[in-house]
């Protein structure tokens, strides 16, 4: 049965961090829109807002197929929580290429994970630095309200701290049994 695991929250919860806590654990791959979407930065350069654009639909894309070829997988992105909202990753897809889909929503504040966008270092190009501060949060305070995605087989973690660690593996065996 073809299963994915996929990692949801506002950007800068904690996503990457328990996703290769999890992949680890249960020996599965994992795969990381950021890596496809680094490439693709790396490869072809970013040098406006459009291009940017362009390239995570590029990445999307290549995310989606590296996916559909494994039988189990732990994904993590900024998935799309709404299909009016342009940003994120598209969900769409997910329930015809996987058999079980289990969400691990990871929840902390919009103003925790604006914090930490705002200090955290990534790849030049995703602009980060071109963001402003105030929208940011904003942007981030209406996304917090549309998780988790995947309600009836999803798992909330409070990532405001690490305290969540504990307990994390076997919840989340639990929710992969959970059919």
């Amino acid at each position: 049965m073809k299963t994915a695991l996929i990692v949801t929250g506002l950007p800068a919860s904690g996503k990457t961090t328990v996703a290769r806590k999890i992949s680890r654990s249960l020996s599965w791959p994992l795969l990381d829109k950021d890596d496809f979407l680094e490439a693709l930065y790396d490869r072809h350069g970013v040098s406006d807002w459009a291009a940017r654009k362009r390239l995570s639909r590029q990445s999307d894309v290549l995310f989606q197929h590296a996916a559909c070829k494994l039988d189990h997988v732990v994904l993590v992105s900024h998935w799309r929580p709404s299909p009016d909202d342009p940003s994120g990753t598209p969900t769409e897809w997910l329930h015809h290429s996987f058999d079980h889909i289990a969400e691990l929503h990871c929840s902390c504040t919009a103003k925790t994970a604006a914090d930490r966008f705002l200090t955290r270092k990534r790849h030049p190009g995703h602009m980060d630095a071109d963001r402003p501060s105030d929208l940011l949060f904003l942007q981030f305070e209406r996304l917090e309200t549309l998780y988790p995605l995947f309600p009836r087989n999803s798992f909330t973690i409070d990532t405001e701290t690490t305290l969540y660690q504990t307990q994390l593996l076997a919840q989340v065996r639990a929710l992969l049994t959970n059919r």
